[in-house]
C-alpha cells in the first residue's frame, strides 16, 4: 500500500512540475515576418531602379562622346547599350558573390605575391627532393 501511495504522488508530483515548468517559445527570426518581407521588396525595388538610373547616366554619357574618343575606348554607338549592361552586370555579380566554406573564394594571390608564392613552392620543392 505504501508503494502505491508512494508511486502516486512521484506521478502527481512530476505533473506538477511540468505544469510548472517555463514554456519556451520560439520567436521566428525577423526575416520571416511581414513587415521584414515587404521591406526588402521595397528595397530591392529602390536598388533596382537605383542601377537603372546609373546605366542610364553612363550610356547618355557615352553617347555624347563623338565616334572618335569612342573609337579610343574600344567602342562604337551601336555597342553602349550592351558593353554597358554588361559591366553593371560584372559589377553585380562580383557584389553578391556567395560565401562558401573553407574560404574558397579567397585565392593565395590575395594575400602573397605571385614572385613569393613562386619563391615558396621551390622551397618546399627542394625541402622534399632533400
Amino acid at each position: 500500500m505504501k508503494n502505491s501511495t508512494l508511486g502516486f504522488s512521484a506521478a502527481t508530483k512530476a505533473r506538477t512540475e511540468i505544469a510548472n515548468a517555463p514554456v519556451l517559445v520560439t520567436v521566428a527570426p525577423h526575416r520571416y515576418t511581414k513587415a521584414y518581407r515587404i521591406y526588402a521588396a521595397v528595397s530591392g525595388i529602390v536598388e533596382s531602379f537605383k542601377n537603372y538610373m546609373e546605366r542610364r547616366a553612363t550610356v547618355r554619357q557615352l553617347w555624347d562622346l563623338n565616334d572618335r574618343e569612342l573609337n579610343d575606348i574600344g567602342l562604337s554607338r551601336g555597342n553602349i547599350e550592351a558593353t554597358v549592361n554588361s559591366l553593371y552586370a560584372e559589377a553585380v555579380e562580383k557584389e553578391t558573390k556567395s560565401f562558401k566554406p573553407g574560404f574558397a573564394f579567397l585565392s593565395s594571390s590575395d594575400f602573397v605575391s605571385t614572385k613569393d608564392t613562386k619563391a615558396a613552392e621551390n622551397l618546399n620543392k627542394a625541402a622534399r627532393a632533400a
